[in-house]
């Protein structure tokens, strides 16, 4: 942590420093690094490579791209998977898979008709199911199917694919 705050530190300090490696244009000029370069360098961090997609061009309810599905991290207790890629629910399954990182949104308000209407919208591949707390559902494991659990007050408490 105080390494990465030194980092910001320094590149905030650095960054004005490099008015010289621009041309006249303000184009960087050959062989000029970055300040962040500088500070990676400096602190012996290897920067991950990044990739940009642009979110228009993305299929709907499709894995993000630049998500890194080889970083796994535990499952959760009581389920089959031992592991899991990080940003996945227990059972691996993405909120962008089902529309739960867009119904997120609804958490804490009340289900209605009108909600009910506005999650509907979202089109999830496999339907919407709203769950009682308490209350029993089958478990049979759908990754497109976006699951709405609610508080004994009707107010929505978690949305999840499965």
């Amino acid at each position: 942590m105080i390494r990465r705050a030194l980092a910001a530190f320094l590149l905030l300090a650095l960054a004005g420093c490099h008015a010289a490696d621009k041309d006249a244009a303000g184009a960087p000029a050959p062989g000029a690094t970055s300040a962040a370069q500088n500070v990676s360098q400096a602190l012996g961090i290897t920067p991950k490579p990044t990739k940009t997609v642009a979110v228009s061009a993305m299929a709907p309810f499709s894995v993000h791209p630049n998500r890194d599905l080889h970083d796994m991290v535990a499952g959760c207790p009581g389920l089959s998977a031992t592991s899991r890629p990080r940003g996945s629910n227990c059972h691996g399954i993405f909120p962008e898979q089902c529309g739960a990182d867009r119904a997120a949104a609804f958490q804490g308000q009340k289900v209605d008709s009108t909600l009910k209407e506005q999650i509907a919208a979202i089109e999830p591949p496999e339907g919407v199911r709203y769950i009682g707390i308490g209350e029993a559902y089958t478990q049979d494991l759908r990754k497109g199917r976006l699951n709405i659990l609610t508080g004994p007050d009707k107010l929505i408490v978690e949305v999840d694919c499965f």
